[in-house]
This record gives C-alpha cells, structure tokens and sequence, in this order.
C-alpha cells in the first residue's frame, strides 16, 4: 500500500511533547487549526449606532457600525480527524451533519466546528483550548484516544467525548467514548454482496481496505464472513490494502484495480476516501473518465489533488462504507456508475454526535461507553437504490429480505456475527478465520469418545442394577458347580453341527487297536 504523510511542523513544533496538564506549552490556536468556524446559534451581527440617515435600499456596510453579540446558553466544540476533507461525505462530514441537527440556535446551542492542521500528538492542546470556552467538547476519531481523557483528566468541570474510542476508566465520569458495532454493518452489507456474487461470473469478493485500526478490521471482516456463508460456492474474499482513509498516491484506485484484474464481481471500498476512491473507479462504465482524489499531505499544503484517469476495465458492482455513498460519493445517482452501487455499511457518526449532544443537553450525560449499534441506528445498511431489482439491478426481494430478517436477529442480540473486538474472525466460514478442519476432526473424536463412554456406563450401570434384583430374591447372577451347578446352561445336539454325522449307542461299535491285538 501507499505510505502515508511525512509530517512537518512549525519551529514551535520542535521537539514539542504533549503537556501534563495546562496550555503553558502548547502553541497558539491558530498554529493548530487548519479551519475554525461557528455556526449561527453562537450569536448574531447587532448594529451598534444610532444612524436614522440609512435608506434600507441604499447604504453601504460598515463593519464599525456593528459589534458581535453573544446569545447562547451552552456551547458545543467538535473537533475532527487531522488531515480530513469535512466535505467528502464519510466519518467526518457526517459527525458535523449530527453536530448541526443537534446544537443550533433552536435550542440556543452555538456550534463550533475545529480542524487540526497537523499531527495527533498535537490534539491535547487542541482539545484543551476548546474546552476553556465549551460546555461540551467531542472529539471525532480514534486518534484522539489518548489526549481526550488527558484532556477530561485535566479539566474535571468539563465534559468531552471520543467517537469511535472505547474506555476502560473515566476521570470524575466526565469522559464518554462512543463506540460502534461496526461488525453489523459489514455483516448485513456482506449478505447482499455474497448473494449478488454467488450468481456472478467469477464467485469471488474483492475489498480494498483504507487503514488496519480496530473499526475498519471489524467491519471488513464481518463483510468477508457474510460472504462466506452465503456463498459457499464463492472463491475466499481477496483483499487489497493500503496504509491510510486518505487516498495517498491514489492507493485506492490502484488497488482496485489489481482486483479488476483478477476478476471479482463485487469491489468493497471500506476505508475513507482511500475505500471511496476504490469503488467510484471501478464502478465505472468501461471508456468512461472517472476523478481520482486524494488529500495532500500538511507538508504539501493539506489541499485534494484531481487527477482524472480513463476507465480501462468493465464496470462491477460496488459497495461503501461510513454513509450512503450513493447519495455521497456518487452524488445521489449523478455519477456514472451509480447504478452499480448495491449497498453501504453505514456507520451513522452522525447519529452517535447528535445522540452525544441530547443525552448532554438532556442531563443524562456520565461517565461511560455509550454503544452505537443496529438496535438505535447507529450502525445500517444502505437501501439498493438503483441496484434494486425493480430498477433493473441484481438486489432481489429475496436477497432484502434476507438482510432484513438478519438486522432483526441483530436488533435482541440474537445473531453472532462471529467478529471479535479487534477485528479477528471468532470463528468460520469467514477471511482469516482458525481452522476449522482440525477442529472438525477434534470435535468428532471427543464426540465419538463421549458416545462410547455414555453407552459403557449405561451397560455398566444396568448390570449392576441387575445383579442387585437378582441377589434380592436368592437368585444369584453366577454360581459354582459345586453350588449345584451340574448342567451346563446351554446343550447343543451333535445333528446341529453341520458336517458331523452321529449315529445311535445301538449301531456304534468299538473299534480294535491293532497295536493291541493278540
């Protein structure tokens, strides 16, 4: 895969190490931030001076006549993923899509939306400064992992939160990490993939996966296991990786089309923009112009490059991941190609920051991890959209209703999707999963063992019970010859041996041994 950025920092940067606690060393705000804007529920433009000469239709603006005014009652930071395009529609863009529904001016709620510009290492300082003026801090990605409880640790009469973090302990319970079953996404959009591709020409599977944290892991092998067991027929999952979500070196489309290459009849994109880029390449008609994106590294600028290629391989169907990348990525249906789009697993950021903020607003926020997952929408699957059957595509009722009946099972926690917190497979038919032919043979020797023992103390046991009856009532199981036992249980009469003859004691006649004759 591609690698990823070689950092640069300022000269303030140097040699900089997170502080314990306060913001004597940190840089300023400015250094930090790539982008900071505040939403209308912050406050509001008053004009300041007694001017009855204006016309409404003719005068000009003079910011002097005007001063900026407060008017809210909490405030809410959300601080994204360094080195992210808040635009691109996938974990970011749709933390500040929940963020905007959940804290506005409705509920006079002001809303700051914070990038970082440089490296996690610098998220400490970030996320203390926000909270020097918020009520309410949210961080989005698991690299703030570390500086979001440093940062709860350090100011107890704050609240914070982490997507997609999952914590052991919490300072003064003002710390919640928020994590997600992404496992069950991937699962439901690995059955509608496994189905699709067990009528298709080749039988196989093919991922391009952005990164190797726990969350992308969890979801890609959930998806491959689904894949496995409906369609047994189909050829094992093969997986492309690159290093990083961004797209760096176009690592995405150039994965994506190894896969094409080798023949797979449905492409997973599952990854940031590096699994978005994957799947808007290879859903293309053949002949067709497709965008390659990717973000520059901060030492480039941090901007997105375009680079247009020529689709040279045939079109596949596709499927995404974080949102509905039909409406995102393929820009709700205007991109060509968005017909091969079957489904997304979909992990609603949006959903766990706007259920974040009203469990805040609402006094129910605590020291905890708060479970995202299909049972309160933080975890789905996308509709099929042009890809349904009723639209000409290969998404079958059958094949809906399958997914739909799983989600079911999912929502009381009545289905294993075999994926375990770090993102291995528990169990098989699935990618990487142990053995199961060695555990097969094991388990039927144990159970062979098991039968035999059972049926040995059963016999065992009704011998005993036997025996017991038989000496009660003077009638013992065995007994000697001098007992009385003279007659042998059993006579067999010599004319039931085939092959002897017999004869009566009147016809027998003794012979004489010669050697004893006169």
């Amino acid at each position: 895969g591609a690698g990823g950025c070689t950092q640069s920092a300022p000269a303030s940067y140097i040699n900089y190490r997170m502080p314990t606690c306060g913001l004597e060393n940190c840089p300023k705000e400015t250094e930090l931030l790539q982008y900071e804007n505040r939403w209308s529920g912050c406050g509001r433009w008053r004009y300041g001076r007694n001017r009855p000469d204006l016309q409404l239709n003719n005068w000009r603006y003079n910011r002097s006549d005007y001063s900026w005014v407060e008017s809210f009652d909490t405030k809410v930071t959300l601080v994204t993923t360094a080195v992210t395009d808040v635009q691109d529609g996938t974990f970011n863009s749709l933390a500040i899509s929940g963020a905007m529904e959940a804290c506005n001016d409705k509920g006079r709620c002001c809303l700051e939306i914070d990038v970082p510009h440089n490296t996690p290492r610098d998220y400490m300082c970030e996320l203390e400064m926000s909270a020097q003026d918020s009520n309410l801090t949210i961080a989005v990605g698991f690299d703030h992992a570390a500086a979001g409880y440093q940062a709860a640790r350090c100011n107890l009469d704050r609240r914070f939160a982490v997507v997609d973090v999952g914590y052991q302990s919490f300072p003064e319970g003002n710390i919640e990490g928020i994590v997600f079953e992404e496992a069950q996404g991937g699962y439901l959009a690995g059955i509608i993939a496994g189905m699709v591709a067990r009528k298709g020409v080749y039988k196989r599977v093919g991922i391009v996966q952005g990164g190797s944290a726990p969350p992308v892991k969890r979801t890609v092998t959930g998806f491959s296991n689904a894949v496995a067991e409906k369609c047994s027929e189909c050829e094992e999952v093969l997986v492309e990786s690159c290093d990083d979500l961004h797209n760096l070196d176009n690592c995405g489309v150039i994965a994506a089309k190894k896969l094409l290459a080798i023949g797979v009849d449905v492409l997973f994109g599952a990854g940031g923009q590096t699994g978005s880029q994957a799947i808007l390449y290879a859903a293309a008609p053949q002949g067709s112009e497709v965008r390659g994106e990717r973000l520059q590294c901060p030492s480039e600028g941090g901007a997105v490059k375009h680079q247009m290629l020529t689709k040279e391989e045939q079109a596949v169907y596709v499927v995404g991941m974080g949102a509905d990348e039909f409406n995102t990525t393929f820009v709700q249906g205007h991109l060509a190609g968005s017909n091969m789009v079957l489904t997304s697993a979909m992990k609603r950021t949006d959903q766990a920051v706007k259920m974040t903020i009203a469990n805040f607003l609402g006094g129910m926020a605590s020291g905890r991890n708060y479970h995202m997952n299909v049972a309160n929408e933080g975890v789905a699957y996308a509709p099929c959209h042009l890809s349904c059957f009723i639209n000409g595509g290969p998404v079958t009722n059958d094949i809906t209703a399958e997914a739909q009946r799983v989600r079911a099972l999912m929502t009381t926690d009545e289905f294993d999707h075999r994926v375990g917190q770090a993102g291995q497979c528990l169990r098989g038919p699935g990618l990487g999963c142990p053995s199961t032919s060695n555990n097969s043979n094991k388990q039927k020797i144990l159970v062979g063992v098991t039968l035999s023992v059972s049926i040995f103390a059963v016999l065992l046991m009704g011998f005993v019970i036997t025996m017991i009856v038989k000496e009660r009532h003077n009638e013992p199981m065995f007994s000697s010859l001098e007992e009385g036992g003279s007659e042998p249980a059993v006579s067999i009469a010599m004319s039931e041996i085939p092959n002897v003859q017999t004869q009566s004691s009147q016809e027998f006649e003794p012979r004489t041994n010669p050697m004893l004759s006169d």
